[in-house]
């Protein structure tokens, strides 16, 4: 909410002149943002644990792009599924 109060007072200031109400703060844009900053650290948890699962061996291997395609529906994604 610091980050929104600050922007909206700079906007405020430069774009209407210090005249008017604020533009950010308590709209649904900020609303949608602060959950998106709250819920993204339930969403990492289980994607960084599926992400640890798979060896080194399968994220260093060089290979085409093709061979990357399939080790990635053949490796990753039932992998990571569970995360996801």
């Amino acid at each position: 909410m610091l980050a929104f109060s600050y922007l909206d007072r700079v906007l405020v200031m430069r774009l209407l002149g210090g005249a008017g109400k604020p533009l950010l703060l308590g709209s649904l844009a900020a609303l949608l943002l602060a959950y998106l900053v709250r819920f993204i650290a339930v969403a990492y948890g289980p994607l960084e644990n599926s992400l640890a699962r798979i060896g080194q061996l399968a994220r260093s291997r060089s290979q085409p792009w093709s061979q990357w395609a399939l080790l990635f529906c053949k490796v990753y994604l039932p992998l990571l599924l569970p995360g996801v």
